[in-house]
């Protein structure tokens, strides 16, 4: 299975072959959906759930959705329990907003139980990632300082770049389903050991709903808290040694190379800062709240409605070349969305 998308460049979520072992044993080979979540196996199949798009807080990973490996799974019933365990190794690559991933040495853990109305599932992964366009941004990071005549140390660059770190996913969900009522609610964490961005993703949600007729009504809240790296902000703001306090932190030094008459250096130097300022820099807490309203007014299709309502307090980094300190500002922003949208099947 494929999309279509910037100027019709098919991105492929499904192409894999598989194998019947036996009864309770399956094999997969190929570009597979991660099983991180409750809804991953139809998670492209938006008349499978009742909002319009599940939760971003949780559902939101940077692009680490999909890996070509291999996929041992297993399928059976203990007793009432419907039982289903998949093991997969591979790896991954992907183009995220301009920023290479890749994630190697990739395996993942998943365990999915069903009795009744009820569905637990739990997943534990671990991968070893490069962003390469973070890597790039500290390569311009240390052409600069090195012109200045003050090179970073390999200490200080390791902690900008962002290569062969080890990651970790881990979440829980749980599901229940009364028929008129239901219940769902999923918790995940998410990070990489040394990254030069927000290190660790904490996030869940809570979903409640009711059906009446062909009406189906719902409430959400979810939270995502994305701390900065405390590492990389002391090596943005921290005095160089040997510099007179509040004259010479790396980000004194780009804020006066972007100041400069050099126009070209200039430049550069403001897309450091820049970048840093919207991705090393970025963490940020939000809140958002959802009603969703779901109309099957046909077998096969459903009409939806849902308005969402965020808030979120965002942290960035600037220099200030007259007080001669790098500060970190917060700014909040509640943003409202509404959506309307059709979900088919065939």
């Amino acid at each position: 299975m494929g999309k279509g998308a910037e100027n019709f460049d098919a991105k492929i979520s499904w192409a894999y072959f598989g194998y019947q072992i036996s009864d309770n044993f399956s094999l997969k080979a190929g570009r597979q959906r991660l099983p991180y979540f409750l809804y991953s196996d139809f998670l492209d199949v938006g008349y499978a759930y009742h909002w319009i798009a599940p939760p971003s807080e949780v559902y939101e990973i940077g692009g680490f959705d999909n890996i070509d490996g291999v996929n041992l799974e297993y399928y059976g019933d203990w007793g009432p329990v419907i039982s289903r365990i998949n093991i997969i190794a591979g790896a991954s690559n992907v183009d995220a907003g301009g920023f290479d991933l890749s994630s190697d040495d990739h395996w993942v853990v998943s365990w999915n139980m069903n009795w009744d109305w009820l569905t637990f599932q739990a997943t534990y992964s671990e991968s070893i990632v490069t962003i390469g366009g973070i890597n790039e941004v500290a390569g311009g990071i240390s052409s600069i300082m090195t012109g200045a005549g003050l090179p970073l140390t390999n200490e200080q660059l390791d902690s900008l770049n962002m290569e062969n770190d080890k990651g970790h996913f881990g979440g829980v969900g749980l599901a229940a389903d009364w028929g008129n009522f239901f219940a769902i609610a999923e918790v995940t964490q998410t990070g990489v050991d040394n990254a030069p961005l927000n290190d660790q993703k904490d996030s869940w949600y809570v979903s409640a709903g009711f059906r009446t007729g062909k009406f189906t009504y719902s409430l959400t809240y979810g939270q995502a808290d994305i701390p900065n790296n405390d590492n990389t902000i002391a090596t943005l703001t921290d005095d160089l040694v040997g510099i007179a306090p509040g004259e010479q932190s790396v980000m004194a030094v780009l804020t006066g190379a972007a100041n400069s008459a050099d126009s070209f250096g200039a430049f550069s130097a403001q897309q450091l800062i820049d970048t840093i300022q919207d991705t090393l820099v970025a963490g940020y807490e939000s809140e958002s709240y959802n009603f969703s309203v779901r109309y099957d007014f046909h077998p096969s299709a459903a009409l939806k409605f849902d308005y969402t309502q965020e808030e979120a307090e965002y942290e960035n980094l600037s220099f200030n070349p007259i007080q001669g300190v790098s500060v970190i500002s917060k700014s909040t922003r509640e943003p409202s969305l509404v959506r309307i949208g059709v979900d088919l099947v065939f």
